[in-house]
């Protein structure tokens, strides 16, 4: 267990049907490998205190669907069908919402009706009205929330200082190449690819730090999916102007969510300017109609020289397409280059199958020559990736292929293979083949110095999981969608010191995270999409150079497809060849994608 933190083993004790817990609230619980539960100092503290305010029926009430998975699986590991105890039920409701408990009022409001107090009318973490509700109700402080990072300015001033970083030679090579192509006379349209964890968006941005060097054009767009992946790629340019001597200044735009709503954005671009932002925001500006013509649009087009899009195998999504013709339709000499460790919208039974819908938008894959025919093998020989060793956990469980895949899942519809991933994952969120994955993530979570991260199928498994590694002693947490912003960041921060062993989450990890010290990737997800496995092994790719780790482990939970074999037969066999070129058996045919 973490040094760092003080964490505490809670029991499940009975006598006579109750719950005995020791009432001096800093007496330290001996630690139990088999039936007791791990909990920091304060989540000990909130646990104890819910478990006095609030009767039984009311924590099942507050807990939800999970009383039902917290009792299910009581069930599965006794033979008995045992309603959950309150430190069952504290345990999961704290695993549910973590800091942001009081956030939900259904919550709130019960505690402040057994405490007899007035709750905030609205909640605002961190704030003082959150501090003195959980000092009224004898609540940890923790408990009040983590206030949100002040909001960053729309637009910032990027000037430069004396130190240029260097890229590495096979960054360097992709780098060169970019360059040229856009120097051409024509407009160019690339893919530059690269594994995850090699560097795709501190090469771009050198790339594109140099271009504003050697050109008077002024306007770059920088699109991702997510507003983090934005974040992220406004705090590299950040990084490199600022420890770069040959930069010209220029204004780096937020362009997401709340930022730039109330900004005259024309004048921004009289300079060179970055706009940074998600691809839907981006086509709201451009698609209305009462806009096309308006000076913004007029300033912003008119000096608009290049269009990068990270993550670029998505952008053969309708709304990449219509926002690459929209662009294009205005002025087409612009330039668009896409970053990707995987170069395929759908990428299922043959490179082919997902290159079509990409042909709207580029036109050649960009490479290191230098990598020779296996990039992944020759980064991990530089230490720049770790080596990957990939092992099976077959969970016995029959997941049956839906009736509307008629054809192999390649063949189908993006859509359509979105929706038989969707219902694969509901089937996969079972008691039983949570219990099937459980004994060996126990014995790796054992191991010294392990630092696992685990993809659960949906929200309920991740955090039933993460309650049952708490049963037996282990440190974890879980993320979500719906974990606030701020809590997620203190969350992944406490995972990366090594104060959590287990991180788990359901699909807001798989981009845009970075925790180089990962050691073991638990991948209980069941998915037909490469890119997809591909990006949650990912996690675990960067080597020492780099910062991470030399070799990182992953978990590949097996389940049984029922049905038609042909409809997944092209996934799976992709997944074999990855297993066998992890073990050196083949070597890597070179892919025929020099053209799109």
């Amino acid at each position: 267990m973490p040094n760092s933190q003080t964490y505490f083993v809670v029991k499940n004790q009975r006598k006579n049907g109750k719950n005995l817990l020791p009432k001096a609230p800093n007496a330290r619980v001996e630690f139990d490998q088999t039936d007791g539960f791990v909990l920091a100092s304060w989540e000990r503290a909130a646990l104890l205190r819910l478990m006095t305010l609030l009767p039984h029926s009311v924590l099942e009430t507050l807990l939800g669907s999970l009383t039902y998975t917290v009792r299910k699986l009581r069930e599965m590991e006794t033979g008995h069908d045992v309603r959950g105890t309150k430190t069952d039920l504290a345990n999961a409701l704290i695993i549910a919402h973590g800091r942001d408990l009081l956030a939900e009022k259904t919550i709130r409001t019960a505690i402040a009706h057994s405490c007899k107090v007035t709750p905030p009318a609205a909640w605002a973490p961190g704030r003082e009205s959150s501090f003195a509700f959980t000092e009224r109700c004898g609540l940890p402080e923790e408990l009040a929330g983590i206030l949100a990072q002040d909001r960053l300015p729309d637009f910032e001033q990027l000037d430069g200082t004396p130190v240029i970083p260097r890229l590495m030679g096979f960054q360097r090579e992709i780098y060169s190449k970019l360059l040229r192509r856009l120097q051409g006379e024509t407009a160019c349209r690339a893919i530059a690819s690269l594994p995850t964890g090699a560097g795709k968006t501190r090469l771009m941005v050198e790339t594109i730090r140099q271009f504003w060097m050697e050109t008077d054009r002024s306007v770059v767009i920088w699109l991702a999916h997510t507003e983090e992946l934005c974040e992220q790629a406004m705090q590299c340019f950040k990084d490199v102007w600022e420890t770069s001597a040959h930069v010209t200044p220029m204004t780096a735009v937020r362009f997401w969510g709340p930022y730039s709503r109330r900004v005259d954005m024309k004048t921004l671009f009289q300079g060179r300017a970055l706009l940074v932002s998600t691809p839907q925001r981006l086509l709201n500006l451009l698609d209305r109609s009462a806009a096309k013509d308006s000076p913004l649009i007029r300033a912003l087009c008119g000096k608009l020289s290049l269009t990068v899009v990270d993550e670029a195998h998505r952008a053969g999504a309708p709304t990449y397409i219509r926002l690459a013709s929209l662009i294009s339709k205005r002025n087409p000499s612009v330039a668009f280059v896409g970053l990707t460790a995987t170069p395929f919208r759908t990428e299922y039974t043959a490179a082919e199958d997902g290159i079509a819908a990409l042909k709207e938008t580029f036109q050649e894959l960009v490479e290191a020559s230098s990598l020779g025919r296996s990039p992944r093998e020759a980064l991990q020989g530089m230490q720049v990736l770790s080596r990957l060793t990939i092992k099976e956990i077959k969970t016995h469980i029959d997941l049956q292929i839906p009736d509307k895949a008629e054809l192999p899942i390649g063949k189908l519809p993006p859509r359509t293979q979105q929706d038989v991933d969707q219902l694969l994952k509901s089937e996969s969120d079972l008691p039983r083949r949570r219990l099937a994955i459980l004994p060996q993530l126990l014995a790796i979570a054992r191991e010294p110095n392990t630092s696992i991260l685990y993809f659960g199928p949906t929200v309920n498994d991740a955090q039933a999981m993460t309650f049952l590694l708490r049963t037996r002693g282990i440190s974890s947490a879980f993320v979500g969608a719906d974990t606030r912003t701020p809590t997620r960041r203190a969350t992944v921060q406490e995972f990366k010191e090594g104060k959590i062993k287990v991180l788990c989450n359901c699909e807001v990890l798989t981009t845009g995270f970075d925790a180089p010290r990962v050691t073991h990737i638990v991948i209980a997800r069941p998915t037909v999409s490469r890119v997809l496995w591909e990006q949650m092994i990912g996690r675990g790719m960067r080597g020492p150079k780099f910062g991470g780790t030399p070799h990182c482990i992953v978990y590949d939970c097996v389940d049984n497809f029922k049905g038609d074999p042909g409809k997944v037969r092209g996934f799976i066999e992709y997944k074999q060849a990855w297993y066998r070129e992890l073990r050196g058996d083949i070597s890597p045919a070179k892919p025929r994608l020099k053209k799109l």
